[in-house]
């Protein structure tokens, strides 16, 4: 399904990156596939990445387009160091999904990316054992990016 507003830009990208931040306000990038349900947007990762924990902690992030956005989903899996942020970002909040939310979410994916993320992804999660987590990407209202506010207690 195409992407509503604000996320019409992303239609044609199979890969983005997606910006987090660690506790000490230190940017992330992890390229992330993104699925769309009318105006709502989905990425998929598993409980134990680090990037769960972080949109956990804080969930204010930075959706990018990725340098290599536009190759095949397989190829910014498999090369995610080659991933460069492009343009400007659409500031979002990372939501997590349950539920009736979350299978909408899987669906979505699943629907996009469906070797991928139907038969290969879903495999490895489960070859590692660990719980597959679905996030909603939600605009806020600006889009614009803050810095965020850096914690000062411990790493």
């Amino acid at each position: 399904m195409s992407p509503a507003a604000p996320f019409t830009s992303f239609a044609g990208h199979m890969t983005a990156l997606i910006t987090s931040f660690r506790r000490d306000g230190t940017a992330v990038d992890t390229p992330v596939h993104i699925a769309f349900d009318g105006d709502r947007a989905f990425i998929r990762t598993y409980e134990a990445a680090w990037k769960t924990k972080r949109l956990r902690r804080r969930p204010e992030a930075e959706l990018w387009h990725s340098s290599n956005g536009r190759e095949p989903a397989i190829a910014g899996l498999l090369t995610p160091n080659r991933a460069r942020r492009t343009g400007r970002p659409l500031r979002v909040r990372a939501v997590e999904l349950h539920g009736a939310d979350e299978r909408l979410a899987a669906t979505s994916i699943r629907r996009r990316y469906p070797v991928l993320q139907r038969l290969l992804i879903p495999l490895m999660h489960r070859s590692m054992r660990t719980r597959t987590v679905h996030f909603e990407l939600v605009a806020t209202a600006d889009g614009v990016p803050e810095t965020p506010d850096v914690e000062t207690t411990g790493a």
